[in-house]
């Protein structure tokens, strides 16, 4: 298959390493060494040619590379920094498929209460139906398969089911709640890595693990064991949770355990019914106002809602998933559906037709909104984790949402979009470069300079180029959501510049600028510094009032502009007004 740089990413050369940064999605990646060396081939060439190239040290035992090259192209493709060039073309229209989520049972040893999936009877694909489903999604140019369950070890012909995915060079990782990761089967997967084995972690101790998956058999302790001997074999493992009202009073303590055993975590506080329960809310999912709480205390989290909340799809699509999301997944009984929510659209599968069966599921992706439609011109669809699937297992309507959703989005606008907010970006999309500049050069005519259409890609790049610096910050401004300006600092030696503040003309008369004074005050890097020097032009007249008015003292006239220097402990006595 062969691979191209996604739109909007940007391949950075610099000293040993090449820098991969997507603005969409605020992701960068770093390159180098023999990483450089697979991803130039790998855009150049495809990986079945990198692979060819490598076939002879894999079969020598030097496998090192070839995990290299798996883990290159995983993380690439999953930060969307890669995308495949050669989608599957049929007669009906072009096919997308990057991955596959494959549950090859359904049998599981525990029995937790908010699982979704359907237990009474136990059901295992055989060897030869997934050996053809698999050829299937190979021809069609997946690289991607998640083995899952079910708990996947339970499947008599784990070993065989995996060596044929392996062999063909799918990029494979694995679902399990970790209890059978040990003896044979761990052995088996030293010989043959996969990318990543995700384990779900449900209690920090016995019985709190015990209660939440109703067994009694010490699990616990076994998959900690387990957990440390995939890792001293250099197995990636990612521990997971989900917050439900069962564990939401020892969640912490999970996730500190998780920490403990040094190995990545991530975690969900949403939980869908059981495909059995249809129609009703699951009594395992935590109340909005909880998931609030929870989402506080991750990093950056202001930042992420704001960049859901800019990045609006105004589409009348009642599906808002993108291309580059698309997968599908495969049921224990091989029923072929968009994702594990939309089961009850699921496609039997049978040999020959999966290319068929994906284009009909795409048609679903298709379907627009009902003319009075709750959602259709809804602005916190970014917010409140918007998803038709889900809404149908809650309510049987794909556009009538649960209550849960919008009071979420409710919540979600009022905690971290609404108000003034200050947000440090490491990138930028061509709009907020385009509203940046737009602000600026409405400014600057206001005070007699007149910026011409060709000056914008210059200011544009300068400031690109700025944020590579390590020594510049930018805070995106927020108002409502919108982008009302920005502040940019940089660090010289031992002094701290601030190299410009700009506000849009219809929020300055608010108590932005008030704001604005605050965030300074309150910003770790003016922390550092004892003062904050600037310049302003003489014919801004009201930058040089607020400065007069703050403190700030001239220690420089030029022709056309003041330098000023600002005590920290002036803008400290200032704040002391409105306390």
């Amino acid at each position: 298959m062969k691979y191209k740089l996604s739109e909007n990413v940007e391949s950075i050369a610099l000293e040993n390493l090449l820098l991969l940064k997507n603005p969409r999605l605020n992701y960068e990646t770093k390159l180098s060494g023999l990483a450089v060396e697979l991803f130039n081939e790998l855009i150049k060439n495809g990986d079945t040619a990198v692979i060819n190239r490598l076939e002879n040290e894999f079969h020598e035992g030097r496998t090192e590379n070839l995990k290299v090259l798996n883990s290159l192209v995983y993380n690439l493709l999953n930060g969307r920094f890669i995308e495949s060039v050669n989608d599957y073309k049929t007669n009906d229209g072009t096919l997308f498929i990057k991955s596959c989520i494959l549950e090859i049972t359904n049998n599981c040893n525990f029995r937790c209460e908010h699982c979704y999936v359907e237990k009474r009877q136990s059901h295992f694909l055989s060897v030869e139906q997934i050996k053809a489903f698999v050829d299937e999604l190979y021809s069609l140019n997946c690289n991607r398969i998640l083995l899952s369950g079910g708990e996947v070890c339970t499947h008599p012909n784990f070993k065989e089911i995996y060596s044929y995915i392996y062999d063909l060079g799918f990029i494979v990782s694995i679902n399990s709640n970790g209890s059978f990761l040990k003896g044979e089967i761990l052995e088996f997967l030293k010989e043959r890595p996969p990318f990543a084995v995700e384990i779900s972690l449900y209690g920090d101790n016995e019985q709190n693990f015990d209660n939440f998956t109703k067994t009694n058999n010490n699990y616990l302790e076994q998959t900690i064991q387990n957990i440390k001997e995939l890792q001293k074999s250099n197995i990636n493992v990612v521990l997971k949770n989900v917050i439900t009202n069962k564990n939401k009073a020892y969640f912490y303590k999970i996730k500190e355990l998780a920490h403990s055993l040094n190995a990545k975590f991530r975690s969900d506080y949403f939980v869908f019914p059981s495909l059995t329960d249809i129609g009703t809310k699951n009594e395992q999912l935590i109340s909005p106002q909880e998931a609030i709480e929870y989402l506080k205390a991750q990093k950056n989290i202001e930042a992420h809602f704001l960049d859901k909340f800019q990045n609006k799809d105004t589409s009348n699509l009642i599906f808002k998933c993108k291309k580059d999301d698309d997968s599908i997944f495969v049921d224990c009984n091989l029923n072929v559906s968009m994702c594990i929510c939309m089961q009850q659209c699921s496609i039997p599968y049978n040999k020959g037709n999966l290319a068929q069966i994906i284009l009909e599921l795409q048609k679903i992706k298709t379907k627009e909104y009902d003319v009075n439609a709750k959602c259709k011109d809804c602005s916190l669809k970014p917010l409140c984790r918007y998803c038709p699937a889900k809404f149908y297992l809650m309510t049987k309507d794909y556009e009538k949402p649960h209550e849960w959703f919008c009071e979420f989005g409710n919540l979600v606008y009022k905690n971290f979009i609404e108000g003034n907010r200050f947000v440090e970006k490491k990138f930028l999309l061509q709009k907020e470069l385009n509203r940046l500049f737009e602000i600026t050069a409405s400014n600057m005519a206001k005070i007699g300079f007149e910026i011409k259409d060709s000056d914008k890609q210059i200011w544009c790049e300068s400031l690109k180029n700025n944020l590579h610096s390590k020594n510049f910050t930018l805070y995106n401004i927020y108002r409502n959501g919108e982008i009302v300006g920005f502040v940019s600092l940089e660090s010289v030696e031992n002094n701290l510049f601030l190299c410009d503040i700009e506000l849009d003309e219809n929020v300055q008369k608010t108590r932005l600028i008030l704001d604005v004074i605050k965030f300074l005050n309150a910003n770790q890097k003016f922390k550092d510094y004892p003062a904050l020097f600037f310049g302003i032009n003489k014919n801004n007249k009201k930058s040089l009032d607020t400065c007069f008015h703050l403190g700030a003292e001239i220690i420089e006239e030029r022709p056309n502009a003041y330098r000023f220097k600002l005590n920290r402990v002036n803008i400290e006595k200032y704040l002391q007004r409105f306390k």
